[in-house]
Protein backbone atom coordinates (compact mmCIF):
# COMPACT_ATOMS: atom_id res chain seq x y z
CA UNK A 1 0.00 0.00 0.00
CA UNK A 2 1.49 3.43 -0.74
CA UNK A 3 0.99 5.88 2.06
CA UNK A 4 1.76 9.83 1.82
CA UNK A 5 5.47 10.15 3.28
CA UNK A 6 5.22 13.03 5.81
CA UNK A 7 8.46 14.70 6.12
CA UNK A 8 7.82 16.70 9.88
CA UNK A 9 11.15 19.12 10.71
CA UNK A 10 10.22 21.19 13.91
CA UNK A 11 13.51 22.69 15.46
CA UNK A 12 13.98 25.64 17.54
CA UNK A 13 17.23 27.66 17.41
CA UNK A 14 18.23 30.55 19.82
CA UNK A 15 19.86 33.00 18.21
CA UNK A 16 20.52 35.98 20.81
CA UNK A 17 17.52 35.78 22.06
CA UNK A 18 15.67 35.06 19.09
CA UNK A 19 13.58 31.49 18.10
CA UNK A 20 13.52 30.39 14.26
CA UNK A 21 10.96 27.68 13.85
CA UNK A 22 11.12 25.81 10.68
CA UNK A 23 7.51 24.88 9.85
CA UNK A 24 6.62 21.29 9.15
CA UNK A 25 6.39 20.09 5.40
CA UNK A 26 4.43 17.15 3.77
CA UNK A 27 5.36 15.25 0.96
CA UNK A 28 3.30 12.92 -1.40
CA UNK A 29 4.49 10.41 -2.87
CA UNK A 30 3.36 9.72 -6.61
CA UNK A 31 1.20 6.89 -6.97
CA UNK A 32 3.28 4.23 -9.12
CA UNK A 33 1.49 2.69 -12.02
CA UNK A 34 2.24 -0.13 -13.70
CA UNK A 35 1.65 -2.04 -17.41
CA UNK A 36 2.80 -5.48 -18.11
CA UNK A 37 1.54 -7.22 -21.10
CA UNK A 38 3.28 -11.51 -21.62
CA UNK A 39 2.14 -13.11 -24.61
CA UNK A 40 2.57 -16.52 -24.36
CA UNK A 41 2.30 -20.09 -26.38
CA UNK A 42 -0.88 -21.87 -25.19
CA UNK A 43 -0.30 -25.66 -23.84
CA UNK A 44 -0.74 -27.73 -27.42
CA UNK A 45 -1.00 -24.82 -29.63
CA UNK A 46 0.95 -24.67 -32.79
CA UNK A 47 2.74 -21.84 -31.15
CA UNK A 48 3.84 -23.90 -28.37
CA UNK A 49 4.62 -26.84 -31.08
CA UNK A 50 6.62 -24.26 -33.19
CA UNK A 51 8.87 -22.98 -30.35
CA UNK A 52 10.52 -26.58 -30.22
CA UNK A 53 11.43 -26.38 -33.93
CA UNK A 54 14.81 -24.10 -33.81
CA UNK A 55 14.48 -22.65 -37.44
CA UNK A 56 11.35 -20.81 -36.49
CA UNK A 57 11.70 -17.66 -34.50
CA UNK A 58 11.98 -17.83 -30.75
CA UNK A 59 12.68 -14.25 -29.79
CA UNK A 60 9.12 -13.28 -29.92
CA UNK A 61 5.92 -15.55 -29.97
CA UNK A 62 4.96 -17.05 -33.11
CA UNK A 63 1.99 -18.99 -34.74
CA UNK A 64 2.26 -20.44 -38.14
CA UNK A 65 -1.40 -18.95 -39.12
CA UNK A 66 -2.28 -21.81 -41.48
CA UNK A 67 -4.74 -24.05 -39.69
CA UNK A 68 -7.53 -24.74 -41.33
CA UNK A 69 -8.88 -27.73 -39.14
CA UNK A 70 -11.91 -27.87 -37.34
CA UNK A 71 -10.04 -27.47 -33.65
CA UNK A 72 -7.96 -24.51 -33.92
CA UNK A 73 -4.97 -24.98 -32.31
CA UNK A 74 -3.51 -21.25 -33.93
CA UNK A 75 -3.84 -19.56 -31.11
CA UNK A 76 -2.27 -16.78 -28.91
CA UNK A 77 -2.73 -16.15 -25.08
CA UNK A 78 -1.59 -12.66 -23.52
CA UNK A 79 -1.63 -12.00 -19.68
CA UNK A 80 -1.76 -8.76 -18.01
CA UNK A 81 -0.48 -7.57 -14.71
CA UNK A 82 -1.54 -4.02 -14.05
CA UNK A 83 -2.04 -1.33 -11.34
CA UNK A 84 -4.33 1.61 -12.18
CA UNK A 85 -4.69 2.93 -9.19
CA UNK A 86 -5.88 2.43 -5.34
CA UNK A 87 -8.64 3.55 -3.26
CA UNK A 88 -7.48 5.30 -0.19
CA UNK A 89 -9.21 6.16 3.02
CA UNK A 90 -9.18 9.67 4.91
CA UNK A 91 -9.39 10.21 7.98
CA UNK A 92 -12.43 11.05 8.37
CA UNK A 93 -13.15 7.59 6.80
CA UNK A 94 -14.33 9.04 3.47
CA UNK A 95 -13.06 7.56 0.46
CA UNK A 96 -10.54 8.81 -1.99
CA UNK A 97 -10.40 7.76 -5.51
CA UNK A 98 -8.19 10.16 -7.06
CA UNK A 99 -5.28 8.23 -7.29
CA UNK A 100 -7.66 5.83 -10.19
CA UNK A 101 -6.64 6.38 -14.08
CA UNK A 102 -8.22 4.88 -17.30
CA UNK A 103 -7.13 1.40 -18.95
CA UNK A 104 -6.57 1.33 -22.90
CA UNK A 105 -5.50 -1.71 -24.96
CA UNK A 106 -5.48 -2.01 -28.22
CA UNK A 107 -3.80 -4.45 -30.73
CA UNK A 108 -1.69 -3.08 -33.66
CA UNK A 109 -1.00 -4.06 -37.07
CA UNK A 110 1.82 -2.26 -38.92
CA UNK A 111 1.33 -3.82 -42.18
CA UNK A 112 -2.60 -2.81 -42.94
CA UNK A 113 -3.63 0.03 -44.96
CA UNK A 114 -5.26 2.24 -42.23
CA UNK A 115 -7.22 4.97 -43.90
CA UNK A 116 -5.81 4.97 -47.16
CA UNK A 117 -7.82 1.25 -47.65
CA UNK A 118 -11.04 3.62 -47.22
CA UNK A 119 -10.07 5.81 -50.13
CA UNK A 120 -12.46 5.32 -52.98
CA UNK A 121 -9.97 7.21 -55.50
CA UNK A 122 -6.87 5.37 -55.00
CA UNK A 123 -6.47 3.75 -57.76
CA UNK A 124 -4.64 0.90 -56.42
CA UNK A 125 -6.79 0.07 -53.67
CA UNK A 126 -7.07 -3.44 -52.98
CA UNK A 127 -10.37 -2.96 -51.43
CA UNK A 128 -13.65 -1.19 -52.67
CA UNK A 129 -14.77 1.77 -49.89
CA UNK A 130 -17.14 2.27 -48.27
CA UNK A 131 -16.70 -1.53 -46.76
CA UNK A 132 -19.58 -2.86 -44.43
CA UNK A 133 -19.88 -4.82 -41.44
CA UNK A 134 -21.83 -7.46 -43.07
CA UNK A 135 -21.00 -7.46 -46.69
CA UNK A 136 -24.42 -9.26 -47.35
CA UNK A 137 -26.60 -6.64 -45.79
CA UNK A 138 -26.45 -3.03 -47.79
CA UNK A 139 -27.79 -1.42 -44.27
CA UNK A 140 -25.13 -2.98 -42.29
CA UNK A 141 -22.21 -0.41 -40.74
CA UNK A 142 -19.93 0.62 -42.69
CA UNK A 143 -16.25 -0.44 -40.83
CA UNK A 144 -12.48 0.42 -41.78
CA UNK A 145 -11.59 -1.49 -44.98
CA UNK A 146 -8.31 -2.16 -43.24
CA UNK A 147 -8.24 -1.41 -39.96
CA UNK A 148 -4.37 -0.80 -38.40
CA UNK A 149 -6.05 -0.64 -34.79
CA UNK A 150 -8.25 -3.13 -32.86
CA UNK A 151 -9.65 -0.90 -29.63
CA UNK A 152 -10.23 -3.66 -26.84
CA UNK A 153 -13.35 -2.50 -25.67
CA UNK A 154 -15.07 -3.62 -22.05
CA UNK A 155 -19.25 -3.05 -23.44
CA UNK A 156 -21.70 -1.77 -21.94
CA UNK A 157 -22.86 -4.48 -19.15
CA UNK A 158 -26.13 -6.54 -20.16
CA UNK A 159 -29.14 -6.29 -18.22
CA UNK A 160 -29.91 -9.65 -15.88
CA UNK A 161 -28.33 -11.59 -12.92
CA UNK A 162 -24.70 -11.98 -12.73
CA UNK A 163 -24.13 -10.55 -16.22
CA UNK A 164 -21.17 -8.65 -16.34
CA UNK A 165 -21.46 -7.31 -20.34
CA UNK A 166 -18.80 -8.70 -22.69
CA UNK A 167 -15.44 -7.37 -24.19
CA UNK A 168 -15.58 -6.41 -27.94
CA UNK A 169 -13.01 -5.98 -30.54
CA UNK A 170 -13.27 -2.22 -31.96
CA UNK A 171 -11.66 -1.71 -35.57
CA UNK A 172 -10.04 1.74 -36.23
CA UNK A 173 -8.40 2.96 -39.60
CA UNK A 174 -5.59 4.69 -37.48
CA UNK A 175 -3.85 5.56 -33.98
CA UNK A 176 -5.82 9.04 -34.53
CA UNK A 177 -9.01 7.28 -34.51
CA UNK A 178 -9.05 6.52 -31.36
CA UNK A 179 -11.85 7.72 -28.84
CA UNK A 180 -10.41 8.44 -25.49
CA UNK A 181 -14.11 8.72 -23.57
CA UNK A 182 -15.38 5.54 -25.19
CA UNK A 183 -12.70 3.38 -26.69
CA UNK A 184 -11.62 1.87 -22.93
CA UNK A 185 -10.92 -1.17 -21.63
CA UNK A 186 -11.25 -0.93 -18.23
CA UNK A 187 -12.99 3.18 -17.04
CA UNK A 188 -11.93 4.51 -13.38
CA UNK A 189 -15.60 4.41 -12.64
CA UNK A 190 -15.65 0.53 -13.13
CA UNK A 191 -11.84 -0.04 -11.42
CA UNK A 192 -12.95 -1.43 -8.08
CA UNK A 193 -10.03 0.57 -6.52
CA UNK A 194 -8.03 -3.04 -5.28
CA UNK A 195 -5.01 -1.80 -6.97
CA UNK A 196 -2.68 -4.90 -8.86
CA UNK A 197 -4.71 -6.84 -11.04
CA UNK A 198 -3.69 -10.07 -12.80
CA UNK A 199 -6.05 -11.37 -15.24
CA UNK A 200 -5.94 -13.11 -19.08
CA UNK A 201 -7.22 -11.08 -21.85
CA UNK A 202 -10.48 -12.40 -23.14
CA UNK A 203 -10.14 -14.87 -20.33
CA UNK A 204 -8.88 -17.43 -22.29
CA UNK A 205 -6.96 -17.48 -25.98
CA UNK A 206 -7.32 -15.87 -29.00
CA UNK A 207 -7.96 -16.56 -32.67
CA UNK A 208 -6.79 -14.50 -35.33
CA UNK A 209 -8.29 -15.75 -38.40
CA UNK A 210 -9.05 -13.49 -41.16
CA UNK A 211 -6.27 -11.07 -39.36
CA UNK A 212 -3.08 -10.15 -41.72
CA UNK A 213 -0.23 -11.71 -40.96
CA UNK A 214 2.89 -9.74 -39.79
CA UNK A 215 4.58 -8.95 -36.20
CA UNK A 216 1.38 -7.41 -34.26
CA UNK A 217 1.78 -5.72 -31.50
CA UNK A 218 -0.76 -5.67 -27.95
CA UNK A 219 -0.06 -1.99 -26.40
CA UNK A 220 -2.09 -1.09 -22.75
CA UNK A 221 -1.78 2.12 -21.69
CA UNK A 222 -2.66 3.35 -18.14
CA UNK A 223 -3.90 7.16 -18.31
CA UNK A 224 -6.36 9.83 -17.71
CA UNK A 225 -9.86 9.91 -20.17
CA UNK A 226 -11.11 13.44 -20.66
CA UNK A 227 -13.56 12.46 -17.69
CA UNK A 228 -10.82 11.50 -15.63
CA UNK A 229 -8.21 14.76 -16.73
CA UNK A 230 -10.94 17.28 -15.23
CA UNK A 231 -12.01 15.26 -11.83
CA UNK A 232 -8.31 14.95 -10.70
CA UNK A 233 -6.92 17.86 -12.65
CA UNK A 234 -4.52 15.46 -14.81
CA UNK A 235 -3.52 15.39 -18.12
CA UNK A 236 -5.69 14.03 -20.61
CA UNK A 237 -4.33 11.00 -22.75
CA UNK A 238 -2.91 11.97 -25.90
CA UNK A 239 -1.69 8.49 -27.89
CA UNK A 240 0.69 10.19 -29.44
CA UNK A 241 2.54 11.84 -26.59
CA UNK A 242 3.92 8.99 -24.07
CA UNK A 243 4.38 11.69 -21.22
CA UNK A 244 0.79 12.01 -21.27
CA UNK A 245 0.87 8.19 -20.19
CA UNK A 246 1.28 7.33 -16.47
CA UNK A 247 2.44 3.41 -17.48
CA UNK A 248 2.07 1.51 -20.58
CA UNK A 249 3.92 -1.70 -22.27
CA UNK A 250 3.81 -3.13 -25.76
CA UNK A 251 4.03 -6.96 -26.37
CA UNK A 252 4.41 -7.77 -29.89
CA UNK A 253 3.89 -11.61 -31.37
CA UNK A 254 4.43 -12.86 -35.38
CA UNK A 255 1.67 -14.19 -36.98
CA UNK A 256 2.48 -16.17 -40.48
CA UNK A 257 5.16 -14.47 -41.34
CA UNK A 258 7.07 -11.02 -40.71
CA UNK A 259 5.05 -8.92 -43.24
CA UNK A 260 3.75 -9.07 -46.33
CA UNK A 261 3.64 -7.63 -49.93
CA UNK A 262 1.03 -5.49 -51.36
CA UNK A 263 0.80 -6.93 -54.25
CA UNK A 264 0.28 -10.36 -52.96
CA UNK A 265 -3.03 -12.36 -53.32
CA UNK A 266 -5.64 -11.54 -50.91
CA UNK A 267 -6.44 -14.59 -49.73
CA UNK A 268 -2.67 -15.59 -49.01
CA UNK A 269 -2.13 -12.24 -46.84
CA UNK A 270 -3.89 -13.52 -44.03
CA UNK A 271 -4.57 -16.03 -41.38
CA UNK A 272 -6.65 -19.31 -41.95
Amino acid sequence: MNRPFILSLACSLALGGTVLEVAAQTTTKPYAYTMKITPSRPKGSLAEQMSKDKTKPSTTVYTPCNDESELKQDVVAFKLDYDAGKVKTNKDKTKDRSDIRDVYLFFYNPNALGVLADDPNWASNPFSPPCLQDPLNPTSAVVPCDPKVWAVVRSAPSSGLGSSGSIALIPLAEISDIDPAIHLYLSANENLGSGKISEQLLRSYIRFDGAIKGVWSLTGIIASSPTTATATNTTPVDFTDPATWAAWDTATFMLGTPGVAFDQPEDSKTCK
